[in-house]
């Protein structure tokens, strides 16, 4: 039963708190959520640690940004606009096409994004699917780039302001200066064009001329190959050029160093592409030739491992050390969605609800996926759920087998990792950690 007085991670005093989240997450505030926020940091306030904090632009600012990109499938077929993070996205960059700004507010889309006629899947929906892609692809991690210390995303907005795409450019480069913004130029789709970017983003191309904003980073050199407008004259990984930034985010995709999970036609053909992409690139390094890369297509097996019955382990879990508080999974043939309900750190009710995945659950395996609460409304008139809808943080959900798991909770109100079992589900036998009919 609901207890005012209990907190997120059962405090004997809600005003006392002896761990530190190690990353915050962007989210919009008003109302009951400012004041969440400032006894959060309140709370927050003894601690050594740095918080950047902007009550004024209603925001909270963190250097890392959760996500994950678990199914390749899912992904793509989700339009940009119903992610939570997508007035994030039309915050930090700006479009231009043909020279007119484009409002990103004013874009629809419906998923699932394979069944969009192709002449509603646009070069404006594309772009805002690319920066949503790179927002997610290295789940918020940070120093292991060679040219900074930045996650992709960060680097990115760090740089440029947005993109402009103009009919009849090939390829690229950087960069307009419009309005007081640097953007970067690229060529708009043919209809071919958009439908590969159905399952495909265009990021390589912003990488490339992202490295041109970088005063630092090396120039294209005229002089040592007859390509133009040049080439990079040297794969150097403590200084990289254009050429060679690209060549190594296509090298750590081949390889799965960064890594999209599960095992599919779309996931396949994209690796191959890459280690093609990174071993053409070769040709436009002049000192060296790096070694030639071979797409890693021995990923997790598909079945593997896999739950069979998946309507089977719907039902309401929770922590036995946790006794009220819990999780409800709803769960169907072809998606999962995660319902929290608990209490947050200062002792208020926190009702949670998670992205919808799509993928393939499987025992043993690990499934991440954002979290979102719901504020404003009342119970008369609930507030619409695109207007209410506030980041909260991340859920990753562990099935050891149909009768038990673990899941971490990773937010604004903290920390922590549940053991959980069943209340009551569907029904089912389980066999060999193995979900059975």
């Amino acid at each position: 039963m609901f207890q005012e007085t209990s907190t997120f991670n059962n405090l004997p005093n809600k005003y006392t708190i002896n761990t530190i989240p190690k990353q915050l997450t962007l989210i919009q505030l008003d109302g009951e959520m400012k004041k969440r926020v400032v006894n959060y940091l309140y709370l927050l306030g003894r601690s050594s640690h740095l918080i950047i904090c902007s009550l004024a632009l209603g925001m909270l600012v963190s250097t890392h940004s959760l996500g994950g990109i678990k199914d390749w499938d899912a992904f793509f077929e989700t339009c940009p606009t119903d992610d939570p993070i997508f007035e994030k996205l039309a915050s930090d960059f700006a479009l231009m096409i043909n020279e007119e700004w484009i409002d990103p507010f004013s874009l629809t889309c419906t998923s699932p994004v394979s069944e969009i006629p192709i002449d509603d899947w646009n070069d404006a929906l594309i772009i805002y699917q690319t920066f949503r892609f790179i927002y997610h692809m290295d789940f918020g991690k940070t120093d292991y780039l060679p040219w900074t210390s930045l996650s992709l995303y960060d680097w990115m907005r760090q740089g440029v302001d947005g993109v402009h795409l103009k009919d009849g450019v090939s390829g690229g480069y950087c960069c307009d200066r419009i309005e007081g913004k640097r953007l970067i130029v690229a060529g708009t789709s043919d209809e071919l064009g958009r439908e590969f970017r159905r399952s495909n983003a265009r990021e390589i191309i912003l990488f490339h001329e992202r490295r041109h904003a970088d005063p630092d980073a090396p120039r294209h050199s005229e002089d040592c190959c007859e390509y133009s407008p040049g080439c990079d004259q040297k794969y150097d990984l403590e200084n990289l050029g254009a050429y060679g930034v690209t060549k190594w985010i296509s090298e750590q995709y081949a390889s799965r160093e960064i890594d999209f999970g599960g095992c599919n036609v779309d996931l396949n053909q994209f690796l191959i592409n890459n280690a093609n992409w990174a071993n053409n690139i070769n040709g436009k390094i002049c000192d060296s030739s790096p070694e030639d890369v071979v797409a890693n297509l021995d990923g997790p097996e598909c079945g593997s491992g896999e739950i069979k019955s998946r309507p089977t382990i719907s039902g309401m879990w929770y922590d036995q050390k946790l006794d009220g508080e819990g999780f409800n999974f709803i769960i169907d043939e072809s998606r999962f969605i995660v319902i929290y309900y608990g209490y947050s750190v200062i002792g208020e009710r926190l009702w949670l609800i998670s992205e919808i995945f799509g993928g393939e659950i499987q025992a043993g395996k690990t499934i991440t996926l954002m979290m979102s609460e719901f504020i404003g409304g009342t119970f008369d008139l609930p507030k619409p759920g695109k207007e209410a809808n506030v980041y909260w943080g991340s859920v990753t959900i562990q099935f050891n087998d149909c009768s038990s798991g673990n899941a971490q909770l990773f937010g604004i109100d903290g920390e922590k990792m549940s053991d959980i079992v069943p209340i009551i589900t569907a029904g089912a036998s389980c066999e060999m950690g193995v979900l059975t009919n």
